[in-house]
């Protein structure tokens, strides 16, 4: 081969061998550019995000207090038509006085000492909750509470004891209902029986009575 020739062949290679050298540069120039696009893609994205954070800095302990407000609305609501004992505090019952006779008790108390209790009853005839008080040093004596804290449909029986009708309260008509709802003070349980008043037929437990434990 010529001189002339070799010398052809070694520049015609040169050239290829830089023209894909610049190839290759162009390539990682154009990707490094698609990178930082990325990047500052991403720094604006996090840029507005927490722009918009530092905008509306309660925007979470706003929408706590939407959810707040709207589970308030709720419990407003029912307390409109129907008393509801808070389920976290309260404790539960039931008694069976027959076949066709149930009564559910529900009582908690609160933070202020307020002794709160809910007497529910699936029937439909006439029933009275004949009912005292009775504290620690009482033995068992059964006394009245404060009569402004009688609920409504109330009135003594004697010099111990209370008789209070149940009755369907407004705007609930599922069941009769008696809500009780007095300060604790001294009192250590509340004691009562059943009267049904057609029948004038008493439920009290075997003449043991009926007991809460309210300590």
């Amino acid at each position: 081969m010529s001189e002339e020739k070799t010398i052809q062949l070694k520049v015609d290679e040169e050239a290829v061998n830089k023209e894909e050298e610049e190839e290759v540069e162009q390539e990682e120039a154009e990707g490094n550019e698609e990178e930082e696009q990325k990047n500052d893609n991403q720094e604006r994205k996090d840029e507005n995000e927490n722009q918009g954070q530092n905008a509306n800095p309660n925007k979470i302990e706003s929408k706590q207090e939407d959810d707040d407000e709207e589970e308030a609305v709720d419990v407003e609501e029912n307390n409109n038509n129907r008393i509801v004992l808070p389920d976290a505090k309260k404790n539960k019952h039931e008694y069976y006085l027959s076949n066709e006779i149930k009564v559910n008790v529900e009582w908690f108390i609160d933070d202020n000492e307020n002794v709160d209790i809910l007497f529910c009853t699936n029937t439909q005839q006439k029933l009275v909750l004949h009912w005292g008080v009775s504290n620690a040093n009482s033995q068992g004596k059964w006394s009245h509470i404060d009569s402004f804290c009688y609920p409504p449909s109330s009135k003594d029986f004697d010099d111990f004891a209370i008789q209070t009708d149940f009755s369907y309260l407004q705007g609930d008509n599922t069941q009769q209902k008696i809500h009780i709802k007095f300060p604790k003070d001294d009192v250590s349980s509340l004691n009562f029986v059943f009267l049904e008043r057609d029948s004038n037929r008493w439920h009290n437990n075997g003449n043991k009575d009926y007991h809460i434990n309210l300590n």
